[in-house]
């Protein structure tokens, strides 16, 4: 494979928000070791993408003696389609059993579908370099050979790790290997990937909330070497749809060998409900402090029309504290709008509880008296996502 050459995935799909964060890339299937030629000639390729797929695919003839049911087939060149007789007695060997069938002569490929990895040792014991596929290669095949209606639907998808040495967050501190929670996080993104991937349900439609984690690390993992990632149902999705929980394994190989496994389960919820369900409404007496998000000041609008801005400085469920430098109005209600990063804006009317110096400022205190349903989401979705609680409880 080509060492550190990745296609990052989505970032939207692993619900991150920035590419920078995305820790998976050339999302693929397992590809077909064969294909029926009656699927190529039913016009479902251009010819540009038919010429790229025969690149890897090569008519069989009857000196391979090898059938797959009835026409004419091609048999791609990656995968070895016989092999001699005592491969399956060599050490690390003994899955060919499993794909090949045995003859007097040799072991004849009858599985349309091998595991990536064994795929990959075969190909490294038995087949020239100028033939093994790097991963890039497998992304562009497994678009190509999705188009072909007699394929299975995959239950396995793989990525390979971004593992960036520079990484702002979990190579601050200089590492001699992968770190785990690296692992873990790759192995989320993995499991949402491959999720929203399977066509049940789209991203937008349903979130996936995590209820397990179970991991098991076999083996450091080499920061100077390229991980790959396997992800596949455990659960069948429509047991999950009666237990209301998926489960995925992941499993991490590094050079050959498998060195993580990592386990998950989670539970899809509709986004809507989802949404309901995470509507946070904070104890009336507590007040919180902005942290990023919110506008530095809001706008203050009298009954007469007279406009003052103010400086957002603690935010309850039902009340805000603002700091002027000036004489805000003292008519009640007074209309506000305030701005949150990535959640809209809050308007509605609010009523002076108390006034106080503060140094050359005013510190007013607010109760607010309405919000629409709407504002009213925002506004608790702001305090929920984008403050703390403050450092004491109560008025002051």
């Amino acid at each position: 494979m080509i060492a550190f050459h990745h296609l990052p995935v989505d970032a939207n799909l692993v619900h991150k928000d920035n590419l920078d964060d995305v820790l998976i890339s050339n999302q693929r299937t397992e590809l077909p070791t064969w294909l029926s030629i009656e699927d190529l000639d039913a016009d479902i390729l251009s010819k540009d993408d038919r010429d790229l797929l025969l690149q890897y695919y090569t008519r069989a003839t009857e000196a391979d003696g090898l059938h797959y049911g009835h026409g004419a087939h091609l048999l791609r060149r990656s995968v070895p389609q016989i092999l001699p007789l005592d491969v399956a007695e060599q050490p690390d060997f003994e899955f060919v059993t499993d794909h090949y069938k045995v003859t007097p002569e040799h072991l004849v490929l009858h599985s349309k579908y091998l595991p990536e990895e064994q795929e990959a040792q075969l190909a490294a014991h038995f087949l020239p370099v100028m033939l093994q596929l790097e991963d890039t290669e497998r992304v562009t095949l497994t678009r190509l050979t999705a188009h072909v209606q007699s394929n299975e639907k995959p239950n396995r998808y793989y990525f390979n790790m971004i593992n960036d040495l520079r990484n702002y967050f979990f190579y601050r501190k200089h590492h001699e290997h992968v770190p785990g929670l690296m692992l873990v996080e790759a192995a989320r993104q993995a499991v949402y990937a491959q999720y929203y991937n399977t066509g049940i349900h789209q991203r937008g439609e349903v979130t996936l909330t995590m209820s397990e984690l179970n991991c098991k690390f076999e083996s450091y993992v080499e920061s100077n070497y390229p991980v790959s990632l396997c992800v596949e149902t455990i659960a069948e999705d429509g047991e999950a749809r009666v237990s209301g929980q998926m489960r995925r394994q992941v499993r991490f190989y590094q050079n050959g060998r498998r060195v993580a496994v990592i386990d998950a389960a989670g539970i899809p919820i509709k986004l809507k409900l989802f949404n309901r369900l995470r509507v946070v409404r904070p104890n009336p007496e507590h007040w919180f402090v902005p942290v990023k998000g919110f506008a530095s000041s809001a706008v203050f609008f009298s009954p007469d029309g007279k406009r003052v801005e103010g400086k957002l400085k603690r935010v309850a469920r039902n009340a805000m504290e603002i700091s002027f430098d000036r004489v805000p109005p003292l008519e009640s209600p007074l209309n506000f709008v305030l701005a949150i990063d990535g959640i809209g804006y809050v308007d509605g009317s609010v009523r002076l509880d108390e006034l106080r110096e503060e140094g050359k400022n005013l510190l007013c205190r607010f109760s607010v008296e309405s919000l629409t349903a709407e504002a009213e989401r925002r506004w608790l979705e702001a305090i929920k996502t984008f403050s703390h609680i403050a450092p004491r409880l109560g008025a002051h």
